[in-house]
């Protein structure tokens, strides 16, 4: 997948629950990426 993927929206509506859903459906780890390592696995 190439390109720049910008993901823009209100704050408190779930930018951080689709960060992590995204990165772990993206990358398909062993197992799940934890949320405090998601600046770690930019997509």
């Amino acid at each position: 997948m190439a390109g720049i993927i910008w993901l823009a929206s209100y704050p408190k509506s779930g930018n951080t629950w689709l960060r992590a859903f995204l990165a772990n459906f993206l990358r398909n780890p062993d197992k799940p990426i934890p949320i405090n390592d998601l600046p770690n696995h930019v997509l």
